[in-house]
């Protein structure tokens, strides 16, 4: 796809005229008939997907929910634009002896974080189904429903031929708000799940990994009750820590996403009933420097996280450890077009359609998914405006509850949207919006993610300075 006529700089984006782009991009009758038409779209180069399939799926507990989405619509299997850094994050697991230096994954909420997440889960599994697949057994056939699927190679092979023991929290926050006991208890749960191959494999009935086989059955008290959870996740976190990569052929992996959930519950006040109890498994994932073992320790967290806001960053390794995931390129954007049309023919977007909305939504690939999953309403526009306007608006109302006055509110977004100003306050609380973004030159200065969040502060702040009720 050529780029000669798309604006690469945020300074060339935001002068981007309105005119050319339209809050849908569909309010004008040559947008209708583009969508009417029927353009070519080329298949996707060879490795620019990555497709999930239902072996894939049906081996994990649980995933995020957009995704439960996708699947449904892309026909029980899900396929994702290949961003390349999960491959890169799990050669590393297995490439070395030692454990791979902490990464935490950040972003504008939607850039898919939490689908590289999915993605390093995956390519857990599907290492462990080769490892304990029969060395007799012909190559299953593809259960994938995928028209890409000849487009979405496997990772490339790695020395480790030993297990990688997976775990992986999707929901971070509905872990945190169970109590102590029943967090444990649903922690050991996914790990039966997600590990199933190895729990039930021969290899785990050898000597090296009595301990761990010990860790998983649940003891008796001297009263004959089942021990707790809390004790036996105790137990069965010592005996991964004692196994060492090489001796063992063992290594772990752990996926938290949305890591802000225990970072937050900590920092509240003693008293605070929402407070993260001392003894909540949670608290063994709220470090950056956290260890079992051989192990690979991942996050993913919201944009107000900062390295200075709290201390759970490892003395250096907070700068080294930081991974930025970018919105998608303009070569990404035709892979995903790509995939919805060959998922669903019917959704025939043409590259200047797509083009204008990769343009006005700013890469964000959650909010461009909508503007596909719209395509099937029988209101397009307004079903499509409606979400926009919803997921910038409770954002909105975020900040709208801390500012102080209404005043300062439309001083704040004047600032920002306006004059591109920098503020003296509520810098974290514009961030957890995911409306804005630090500038990549001036870390002092939030700028907008988009035009269309731009218009969605501006749309607010005409409101406000509209309503007879409100006085500067």
């Amino acid at each position: 796809m050529s780029t000669a006529a798309v604006p690469q700089t945020e300074m060339q984006r935001e002068a981007f005229s309105d005119d050319h782009l339209l809050f849908c991009g569909l309010d004008t009758d040559d947008a209708t008939k583009q969508r009417q038409q029927q353009p070519f779209v080329a298949r996707p180069d060879p490795g620019t997907t990555f497709t999930i399939s239902q072996d894939d799926l049906d081996g994990l507990y649980n995933f995020p929910d957009p995704f439960k989405g996708l699947r449904r619509e892309h026909g029980r299997t899900i396929d994702l634009v290949d961003r390349k850094l999960p491959e890169e994050i799990f050669l590393d697991l297995l490439g070395s002896n030692k454990s791979p230096k902490p990464r935490y994954l950040a972003g504008v909420g939607g850039a898919g974080k939490s689908s590289i997440m999915l993605m390093l889960a995956v390519l857990a599994m599907r290492h462990n189904k080769a490892l304990f697949a029969p060395a007799s057994a012909p190559a299953p056939a593809s259960t994938s429903t995928s028209p890409l699927v000849a487009s979405a190679p496997g990772p490339a092979r790695a020395s480790f031929d030993g297990v990688i023991f997976l775990i992986y929290q999707p929901a971070t926050y509905s872990f945190v708000d169970d109590t102590a006991e029943l967090a444990a208890f649903g922690l050991i749960y996914e790990m039966q799940v997600n590990n199933r191959r190895f729990l039930q494999s021969r290899m785990f009935d050898e000597p090296a990994f009595e301990v761990l086989k010990d860790a998983f059955v649940r003891r008796k008290t001297s009263s004959r009750d089942s021990e707790a959870s809390l004790d036996q996740w105790g137990r069965i976190k010592a005996a991964l820590k004692s196994l060492e990569s090489q001796s063992h052929r063992f290594r772990v992996l752990v996926l938290i996403d949305q890591w802000n959930a225990i970072i937050e519950a900590n920092a509240l006040p003693v008293g605070d009933r929402d407070k993260l109890e001392a003894d909540h498994p949670a608290q063994d994932f709220s470090r950056l420097d956290a260890s079992f073992g051989c192990s690979l320790f991942v996050t993913a967290i919201g944009s107000s996280l900062s390295n200075g806001s709290v201390e759970v960053w490892c003395d250096a390794q907070a700068g080294d450890a930081k991974v930025t995931v970018q919105p998608l390129t303009p070569e990404e954007a035709e892979t995903l077009r790509a995939i919805w049309y060959y998922r669903s023919p019917s959704l025939a977007v043409t590259r200047e359609e797509m083009q204008r909305q990769f343009l006005d939504l700013g890469g964000v690939v959650h909010i461009l998914q909508w503007y596909a999953s719209s395509h099937f309403k029988n209101n397009f526009n307004s079903d499509l405006q409606d979400m926009y306007w919803s997921y910038y608006g409770c954002r909105l109302d975020r900040v709208r509850k801390r500012a102080t006055s209404k005043r300062r509110l439309v001083e704040d977004l004047t600032a920002i949207f306006v004059h591109g100003q920098t503020l003296e306050t509520l810098d974290d609380v514009w961030l957890e919006t995911n409306m804005v973004k630090r500038d990549p030159d001036d870390p002092r200065r939030l700028i907008p993610v988009s035009p269309c969040t731009r218009r969605a502060a501006l749309a607010v702040l005409n409101q406000m300075m509209t309503d007879p009720r409100f006085e500067v």
